[in-house]
């Protein structure tokens, strides 16, 4: 017999279909029950979102992530075509003696574009690259981490002029999950390797 939706509709009391579904998951096998999760939280997650309005902060936000998308392309195109000098430091960690490395990449008028600190633990390795615009003021960081337990990282931090993170995207890439910490300081010149070495 074929009964469209309206004939059922009209044959059942909806609150007696959603407990004939809940009886016939209960007696459903382990398998069945486990399928019908993951069909409900497909249908629930792909369910689209309500419309949002753009508010002026957002607008804001966005351009000034845009700006600093800007800064960071610029200063890679300098990379590209060696327009910047890099200079290395290295030191050793107190007390626990790990070292920590720094690269800084700075144009013809000796303002520092970018700023690489390379530095971790024992189960644990980052490196952070902080791009600064022509005033030298950092508008984006890029941070790399890595553990021992083969999991990986990626954050990113946009900053405005004044160095007040505007958004920040994380994202793991591989592994079972580790417990890093985000990017709390702005990778500065004058106090890398206390900002690294705690």
């Amino acid at each position: 017999m074929d009964i469209g939706r309206r004939g059922l509709r009209r044959q059942f009391d909806p609150g007696v279909l959603e407990r004939l579904a809940l009886i016939a998951f209960m007696f459903a096998p382990v398998r069945a029950r486990l399928e019908f999760v993951v069909l409900a939280l497909t249908f629930a997650l792909a369910a689209p979102l309500p419309a949002q309005t753009a508010t002026a902060g957002d607008t804001a936000a966005v351009q000034l992530m845009q700006s600093a998308q800007s800064v960071f392309r610029e200063v890679e195109s300098a990379l590209t075509q060696r327009r910047l000098t890099r200079r290395d430091t290295a030191v050793a960690c107190p007390p626990s003696g790990r070292e920590a490395r720094r690269s800084v990449y700075a144009d013809t008028q000796r303002r520092v574009r970018r700023l690489d600190i390379d530095g971790g633990g024992e189960d644990r390795s980052e490196t952070i690259a902080t791009y600064f615009d022509t005033l030298g003021r950092p508008r984006f960081a890029f941070v790399q981490r890595g553990a021992v337990n083969g999991t990986q990282q990626e954050e990113r931090v946009y900053y405005d002029e004044r160095g007040h993170v505007v958004h920040r995207l994380l994202r793991q890439t591989s592994g079972p999950g580790y417990p890093f910490d985000t990017l709390s300081t702005v990778p500065r010149l004058e106090t890398w390797a206390q900002d690294l070495c705690g």
